[in-house]
């Protein structure tokens, strides 16, 4: 169970009603009650709550994710990097499906759901030499920062599956999250070849599994 700070008690006590909250700037919080006085509760959540936090965490990541993805590809000028991103919002939205699965279960059973590796996360291999690009291109500002910024999330998402495989004591539950690590990697490393290939006056490149949504 979560615990939080009631001023009024002025210790740390068990959060009632705990719920999850996902700020505008990125931060998710535990929201809930005192058990004694009533007092509105709030804190930042951590992975190390417990695995129902862990998992409303990663759930609403990927959510998060999802939305900015789609926001990209809406902004994008360039119709082969609002692919890319599309993709990758679909990629997202996938995960929370998971996710809410592995949280149903963890509800209703209190176990992991044996974890099924559907998807091959994207690898270096895949990607084209830039000198098989064809087309210039002058990316906006808005498609640098937005491939920085999926960039950087990337990174944060890889790091929180990695903390949370490390704390997990269930073998289906590492096993889930290193494999949402190494799909969050393999994400990571195409928005970087991507970014690579646009400073450099290059068109956005393409993957075949691109073409399949």
């Amino acid at each position: 169970m979560a615990q939080a700070y009631c001023l009024k008690c002025r210790e740390m006590v068990e959060v009632q009603e705990p719920k999850i909250v996902a700020y505008s700037n990125g931060a998710i919080a535990i929201t809930g009650v005192c058990p004694v006085s009533g007092t509105r509760l709030s804190r930042i959540a951590s992975w190390q709550d417990d695995p129902i936090i862990a998992l409303q965490i990663a759930i609403q990541r990927e959510k998060q994710a999802h939305e900015f993805y789609l926001d990209a590809a809406e902004n994008t000028t360039d119709s082969m990097g609002s692919r890319m991103f599309k993709w990758l919002a679909n990629q997202e939205d996938c995960h929370r499906v998971a996710l809410e699965k592995q949280l149903k279960s963890r509800l209703d059973k209190g176990t992991w759901l044996e974890w099924r590796e559907e998807i091959e996360p994207v690898l270096s291999a895949e990607f084209p030499e830039i000198s098989e690009a064809f087309g210039a291109y002058s990316p906006s500002t808005g498609d640098i920062q937005a491939l920085e910024m999926g960039i950087e999330a990337e990174k944060k998402a890889i790091e929180f599956y990695r903390n949370n495989r490390d704390y997990a004591d269930d073998p289906e539950a590492q096993k889930m999250f290193d494999w949402f690590a190494e799909h969050e990697e393999g994400h990571r490393r195409l928005m970087e070849e991507e970014l690579k290939w646009i400073q450099n006056g290059r068109k956005f490149f393409q993957l075949p599994r691109f073409m399949t949504r």
